[in-house]
């Protein structure tokens, strides 16, 4: 790996990324899409860590994942740009 991430996949860097939020102490995480392109039980291990790291945080999460919307405490849900 070389400075800035070069010679990681797109996915890797975005994994690489959320375990760095994971071991920071930010009150705030913005979130875009932490599990895309990941396998059912990747994506179910980074549920489990998001559920434990957003305890004593707020999360800003967004996804098209079904699995990840039981995490949050608010869900606004949006079709074609328009709040439904």
């Amino acid at each position: 790996m070389g400075e800035r991430g070069f010679g990681l996949s797109s996915g890797q860097a975005q994994q690489l990324v959320f375990v760095r939020a994971l071991l920071r102490d930010a009150p705030l995480l913005c979130l875009d899409e932490p599990t895309a392109h990941l396998d059912p039980g990747a994506e179910a291990a980074v549920a489990d860590a998001l559920r434990r790291l957003a305890r004593h945080r707020t999360v800003l999460l967004a996804t098209h994942s079904p699995a990840l919307l039981p995490l949050g405490d608010r869900v606004i849900t949006l079709d074609r740009g328009r709040l439904v």
